[in-house]
């Protein structure tokens, strides 16, 4: 008795075309994972915290009204990533503002000097992500308050991170859980549009009633700076 050669011939084309490539698939990712455990989860996302130290050039209008000082900078992250698509958070503090000797806001404020802060949300695209690197550009859209005389309509910022991992755990499997250790460093410009009611009045001081004589008000106008940070984060991914 001979075996019909037509079902013989689907199933070496079966055998062909489906078993051997998804085998073949399994052998060269099994093979990748005992090589580098972490290949197959770049690109993917998970969850990452990072606080950061930072440092700031600042420019723009408010520049010629405000004088700034850096004193105990701080950026706090939380971000999640989705595939390549991130999504995130971040806070920063540590920034004084004061206007500018010769400015003032009002009769009673002749000086003020207050903590600058800013609050913003951002969209990043991983474009690029190996063993020992990650690149992450991003944009961001916040807030944030210089004094009571000065507030932003909003903040506006183009930058990116660059992700160095310093450890991670080896997963267990394909897909299985790891936590890291990144070293975190950004640039990012931020591109900030004054309050309409952010005025300050140029004056002299009445050296015989001991006031201020208003000579003009400025409207502040547009801020253009541009920051640097370095910080450590915690990665689960």
């Amino acid at each position: 008795l001979g075996i019909p050669a037509e079902p013989l011939f689907r199933s070496t084309h079966y055998l062909k075309e489906q078993t051997v490539p998804f085998v073949q698939e399994y052998m060269d990712e099994q093979r990748q994972f005992r090589t580098n455990p972490w290949a197959h989860k770049y690109y993917t996302g998970g969850l990452g915290i990072y606080l950061s130290k930072w440092v700031g050039i600042f420019g723009g209008d408010v520049a010629k009204y405000v004088d700034y000082e850096m004193d105990g900078t701080f950026m706090a992250e939380i971000q999640v990533q989705v595939m390549r698509v991130v999504l995130g958070v971040f806070y920063m503090s540590g920034l004084n503002s004061e206007l500018k000797e010769g400015y003032f806001s009002n009769y009673d404020v002749y000086f003020t000097n207050a903590g600058t802060s800013y609050f913003s949300v951002l969209l990043g695209i991983d474009v690029y992500e190996q063993k020992y690197v990650k690149v992450t550009p991003f944009v961001a859209l916040g807030g944030g308050d210089m004094m009571d005389e000065i507030t932003y309509d909003y903040l506006f910022y183009l930058g990116a991170n660059v992700d160095i991992p310093l450890f991670a755990t080896r997963p267990s499997r394909i897909g299985g859980l790891s936590a890291g250790v990144h070293i975190r460093l950004k640039y990012m410009a931020q591109f900030g549009s004054m309050d309409e009611r952010s005025i300050v009045f140029e004056g002299k001081e009445d050296s015989y009633y001991g006031d201020f004589v208003i000579e003009d008000g400025h409207k502040i106008g547009n801020s253009l700076n541009h920051f640097f940070s370095i910080g450590i984060g915690f990665y689960l991914w």
